[in-house]
């Protein structure tokens, strides 16, 4: 576990020593805004899109030579972009009404500013523009939980979205991005290499649900300490002595089951890493330059330097979502937050009402699943990370081939 989070700590600090504006924007702003539940459950929703949009990218976006969309997710938000995502946010729950409940907020909670829009919230938002066409109404929700955590790396409302129809004018078009690395190999590796991609991906998955469930005992304490307080009039009653024991008793059962299931799963990872090596040692005696060959690794790469970059900025998130719940007590003023929204609800013109209600029922069930996410989360953006790495260097032999070749003509 503490390897883990040295792992996740050494993302996000290599994300901030790299950071582009947006990211370097989303920590200035987390130190000053209000320290509110709701800010840092934004957070974590944007940071887990950031890992479904990565996810959708690797398993799920058809992809060939001459595909445009590796180019598209990964260039500069335009000015258009940005004015069409505004528009899309216009009838979100948070967006809609935190102008009228900034101030009082303001007053109730601290800080020196109210939170805006996350800056990376525009960036996973343009990813999702170009994966699922203009049409803001096709557009997964990336600020809304999933109350299906074992469809943890899949949007809450995937299945009702239509992700772009992508088209190979001439080039052969591979279903994921997978598919398109095996086919750079030895085609007698390429079942091995699927089926222990399979079973590391499996392995991976049972981690993260230990880990979830981990996450909803530790919450579950960490809720019992509000109902000791005075003023408490939450749902909860509070546990006792025996039903904390027990669910103490749950965690240390877990470490155990947890720790087994991240030593099973970097084996896992450690047998497809050593099959890619191989097969990698295969195509440097023989490796294939065509032109095809050399242009879907050059689309294959853009989109692993672009996972990669995701991921630790999903981690920034992460970690300053952690940092305000817990060093900044948002956590502890959850019910003087609730209570400033109620409050507002007053500030708030009578045809936005109702997206106010919604903003505050959308606070209390996000909450539930806060600390699941990030669990979940943290675990995913080390492996997203390690897995965008190792199979870059794969296309990498193709790319540095390609380039000496050329030099060498050069020369001639």
């Amino acid at each position: 576990m503490i390897k883990r989070y040295l792992v996740l700590t050494g993302l996000v600090i290599g994300a901030l020593l790299n950071a582009g504006c947006a990211t370097m924007g989303e920590s200035a702003t987390a130190l000053l805004e209000v320290p509110s539940v709701e800010a840092s459950a934004n957070r974590v929703a944007v940071g887990t899109g950031v890992l479904r949009v990565n996810h959708h990218m690797l398993n799920n976006m058809p992809i060939s030579a001459d595909a445009n969309w590796p180019k598209l997710v990964t260039d500069e938000i335009t000015d258009a972009d940005y004015k069409a995502i505004r528009k899309a946010l216009e009838n979100d729950p948070w967006y809609a009404t935190r102008h009228y409940s900034d101030p009082y907020q303001l007053q109730v909670l601290g800080g020196y500013m109210a939170p805006g829009i996350s800056p990376l919230t525009y960036e996973v938002y343009q990813k999702i523009l170009v994966l699922y066409g203009p049409d803001a109404e096709n557009w997964p929700n990336v600020l809304k939980y999933s109350p299906k955590l074992d469809q943890f790396l899949e949007f809450v409302d995937a299945e009702d979205k239509t992700p772009i129809q992508i088209e190979a004018a001439q080039a052969n078009m591979y279903p994921n991005l997978f598919a398109a690395i095996t086919s750079l190999m030895p085609v007698n590796y390429q079942k091995d290499l699927s089926v222990s991609h399979d079973e590391m991906q499996t392995a991976f998955d049972e981690t993260a649900y230990l880990k979830k469930d981990k996450a909803y005992l530790e919450k579950r304490l960490e809720d019992n300490k509000a109902t000791i307080k005075p003023n408490y009039s939450g749902p909860l009653s509070p546990l006792s002595s025996a039903e904390i024991e027990q669910i103490n008793e749950q965690i240390s059962v877990l470490d155990v089951q947890i720790k087994q299931a991240e030593q099973q799963a970097d084996q896992k990872q450690e047998i497809h890493f050593q099959l890619l090596d191989s097969a990698l040692d295969a195509v440097k005696s023989d490796i294939n330059l065509s032109k095809d060959n050399v242009m879907l690794a050059h689309n294959i790469k853009q989109v692993l330097d672009d996972i990669k970059s995701s991921a630790m900025q999903a981690g920034v998130l992460y970690t300053l979502s952690v940092a305000s719940l817990i060093g900044r007590n948002s956590f502890q003023n959850f019910d003087k937050e609730l209570m400033s929204l109620a409050a507002s609800t007053a500030l708030v013109p009578v045809k936005k009402r109702d997206l106010m209600g919604a903003r505050i029922e959308r606070l209390t069930e996000n909450v539930i699943y806060l600390l699941p996410s990030i669990g979940m989360g943290s675990y995913y953006i080390v492996k997203q990370y390690s897995l965008a790495g190792k199979y870059a260097k794969v296309v990498d032999v193709v790319i540095e081939a390609d380039a000496s070749q050329k030099k060498m003509q050069a020369a001639k």
